[in-house]
């Protein structure tokens, strides 16, 4: 093949891995545009290559073969290849060989130019007077990116949403819609180590020319590419005990109107500055419904961004999608403060940094939709709790909206009030508390508040929620007594009395053999029958002089705190002053005087709190009886 005539003086190119990897020489020299008579490796570049290779990084392989074509091209006659000798220091990283490079190409004696990857490496040189020329990616098409194998696995059938391919099993798909999906493995011999590096490869070598393409990250073990409308991501061992590759193609984008929401919600999310979770488990919806109400936000004339890594929701050109800053999500914070938008999707809130980016943009007067994985639209909230101090919670969050394969299952509000929480009686505990109740009914579900030094999610009772659909609900007021006698008359063998005490609570005078049956080890049965019964009950042990039981209730679910010096009981507030007999094992541990929090402290250095220290440790029977 006839290359293009050689400058008449001698000019050199300097290249770094990056280079490499991207396969520009090769391609420069073959199309007659690499105007060099020598192309110099660097041996720092040599080193970064080989911890690329031994880490099993697709950029290494692909540096390495970039080096056989160039050796080939050597041998044709289009230049020479020289590898330099210098040893760089055994800890150099990748910012100090990018800098040794532009030194290498600064201290030449002859012309020589440097042929870098990176714009930002491309304008440092360019600030030092370096003659530079920046790597164009190769122009892979739409086409070339259908034709990858990966793509043929995603596009063999409409219904196919991603593919699995694992070392040494047979290639594997996911199949239907976000309501439904089968997993079906395909026909064919498993697959080879070989065969999944090359896959990779291939999908790495197009991230890099693609123009709607790029490695998101890349780690010794792990890397994460969008590939044109796929997002990819890889482990290979010792990360992974094998070779894996699964790419996701993204699933039908959702218009909000196709939801077929309450104009109250819609109306409700129109307001530009909400603080909005939406929550699911994975590949229930969560990121489509985001992007919905972004772009129904956007029509409303907001201007929205995101905040994504990876970045693979498909928007208008005027939103932009912001990747987290040098790999620090408070930066992105910081630019997008600058850039003013009114409203923000955070996409795929994971780690605790992500909550506080999230809160600080949020109380700075950011309009924010916070996608989170979460088993229901609770756990959603009490993710924020210990990033977020409680009296600002619904400021930073106002509306939860969960999802089940990708329908609305609930929709919460937050609103915060000072009032006695549930269950408690005397006025004087009256705290902040954060109602989560039903968005369309208003029914409160949760309470959320402080207790002693620690942070209470208190569920109400199941009959006062409000309908999944919507539309009102009655509000009950739970069951009767002779419906919560009739039920408990099963397992009580001696005398029973039911007195309801409040709309959630109810109080069982029962004998003291009695007691144990209906709480059951560890509290299990009087959970399950509040759950059941939608009521907090409390069993009551002792008769008094008029006949009644009353007083001798026995508390199995108490908080407990272990400080430096005491180890720390909580009971009801309600309790202050009695004297309290803690058991283990049915056995009298001692007593203690219930404070005005409910608590009851017992020194560690006491015979006492060592045995309740024992206790509490070994998983023992520990009750407290006032």
């Amino acid at each position: 093949m006839p290359y293009k005539a050689k400058v008449p003086h001698v000019m050199n190119v300097v290249v770094g891995p990056d280079v490499l990897a991207s396969g520009t020489v090769s391609r420069l020299a073959r199309s007659g545009q690499l105007e060099a008579d020598r192309v110099v490796v660097p041996f720092v570049t040599l080193m970064l290559v080989e911890r690329m290779v031994r880490a099993r990084q697709p950029s290494g392989r692909l540096a390495l073969r970039e080096l056989e074509r160039l050796k080939e091209l050597t041998k044709e006659g289009a230049f020479y290849m020289e590898i330099s000798s210098e040893e760089p220091p055994a800890d150099i990283t990748p910012e100090r060989a990018a800098n040794m490079l532009r030194e290498i190409v600064e201290n030449a004696e002859v012309e020589t130019m440097l042929l870098v990857a990176s714009p930002i490496d491309y304008e440092l040189a360019r600030a030092r007077g370096i003659r530079v020329r920046l790597a164009e990616p190769d122009g892979a098409t739409d086409e070339d990116v259908a034709a990858s194998q990966l793509a043929r696995y995603l596009i063999a059938s409409p219904d196919v949403l991603s593919v699995h391919l694992k070392e040494g099993c047979r290639p594997q798909v996911k199949r239907g819609s976000v309501e439904e999906v089968k997993l079906e493995e395909l026909p064919g011999e498993p697959m080879t180590r070989e065969a999944l590096e090359s896959v990779l490869d291939e999908a790495m070598s197009l991230a890099r020319n693609h123009r709607n393409s790029f490695v998101e990250a890349e780690h010794q073990g792990a890397s994460v590419v969008q590939l044109g409308p796929y997002r990819v991501a890889a482990a290979w061992p010792p990360f992974s005990d094998g070779i894996e590759v699964t790419a996701v193609r993204q699933v039908k984008q959702m218009e909000l109107e196709e939801y077929g929401l309450d104009r109250r919600l819609v109306g409700h999310l129109e307001d530009f500055h909400r603080g909005v979770l939406v929550s699911g488990r994975p590949g229930d919806g969560k990121t489509t419904m985001a992007r919905a109400i972004a772009l129904h936000l956007r029509s409303r004339g907001a201007v929205v961004k995101t905040m994504e890594s990876p970045r693979d929701m498909v928007l208008p050109p005027d939103v932009t999608q912001y990747a987290p800053l040098d790999g620090k999500w408070e930066l992105t914070s910081e630019i997008l403060l600058m850039v003013r938008p009114d409203f923000v999707v955070f996409d795929e809130m994971r780690k605790t940094d992500d909550f506080t980016v999230y809160a600080d943009l949020r109380l700075a007067g950011v309009g924010l939709i916070g996608v989170v994985h979460a088993n229901s639209a609770i756990n959603a909230v009490q993710r924020l709790l210990g990033h977020v101090e409680m009296g600002l919670l619904p400021q930073v969050v106002d509306t939860v909206l969960h999802l089940r394969k990708g329908k609305l299952e609930h929709a919460l509000r937050l609103v915060p009030t000072v009032k006695v929480p549930a269950g408690m009686v005397e006025q004087d505990l009256a705290r902040p508390v954060v109602v989560v109740e039903d968005f369309f009914t208003g029914t409160p579900m949760y309470e959320m508040y402080t207790y002693g030094d620690q942070l209470v999610v208190m569920p109400l009772s199941e009959g006062r929620k409000g309908r999944r659909d919507g539309r009102d609900a009655p509000r009950g007021h739970g069951p009767s007594e002779s419906e919560i006698e009739s039920r408990l008359r099963a397992m009580v063998a001696g005398e029973l009395e039911v007195e309801v005490t409040g709309p959630s609570r109810a109080s069982i005078y029962v004998d003291p053999t009695d007691a144990s049956v209906i709480i059951g080890k560890g509290g299990r049965n009087i959970r399950e029958l509040e759950s059941e019964l939608g009521v907090r009950l409390d069993v009551v042990t002792e008769r008094a002089s008029g006949g009644r039981l009353q007083g001798g209730e026995r508390i199995d679910d108490f908080g407990v705190r272990e400080s430096k010096n005491n180890i720390v009981l909580y009971v009801p507030p309600r309790n202050r002053g009695r004297i309290a007999t803690i058991e283990v094992d049915g056995q009298t541990l001692g007593t203690a005087k219930v404070g005005r929090k409910g608590e009851l402290i017992l020194p560690k250095r006491s015979a006492p709190g060592r045995q309740l220290l024992d206790a509490i440790q070994s998983g023992a029977d520990v009750a407290v009886l006032l």
